[in-house]
């Protein structure tokens, strides 16, 4: 019992020590108020010019030469439904993006079976109807947010029904 009453005493006595602290500094504002309301008003005014920058990313676009796409079937479907689907829309991918640039292309269909597999899926909630594709091309290739752009389109257009998001494939990607 002694070791929990020192803590609360020990407590007890910090948040005296802030509370007080706390009173006088509101009462050095109340003293000051001009100062303080021109240095308030001064930093929304400063906030204000921060609004042009808003939107942009913290990190600067970078051609990675890979994205990631998620696939997600109407609800319901198989999962060997979904990897013959998975399939045809890789046959698209490679349509799209010639031989020579591409690298490669992995995907990974389903509920994860463990843990460790759910820990490493960040496309959010998965199911036998989900599956995610990494694609890799080679050095040398065209910007690749030009394939996403036109892989939008055609992959929308081909696969009605089917769901298509466009996941960062790495910590520096938007």
């Amino acid at each position: 019992m002694r070791p929990l009453s020192a803590i609360q005493r020990h407590f007890e006595k910090a948040f005296d020590r802030f509370r007080e602290a706390y009173g006088t500094l509101l009462s050095k504002i109340l003293e000051h108020r001009v100062a303080f309301i021109c240095g308030f008003l001064g930093f929304c005014v400063g906030s204000w010019l921060l609004v042009p920058f808003l939107g942009q990313d913290f990190f600067p676009n970078v051609d990675a030469g890979s994205f990631r796409l998620h696939v997600r079937g109407p609800t319901g479907t198989r999962i060997e439904q979904t990897a013959k689907l998975v399939d045809e829309v890789e046959a698209a991918i490679r349509k799209e993006i010639p031989s020579q640039e591409l690298d490669g292309m992995i995907d990974n269909s389903g509920l994860p079976l463990s843990g460790i597999n759910l820990s490493y899926n960040d496309s959010g909630i998965s199911g036998p109807a989900d599956s995610d594709i990494l694609v890799a091309l080679r050095p040398g290739h065209k910007p690749t947010a030009n394939y996403v752009r036109n892989l939008r389109l055609s992959l929308n257009r081909d696969f009605p029904g089917i769901t298509f998001y466009f996941l960062p494939a790495d910590i520096v990607m938007p």
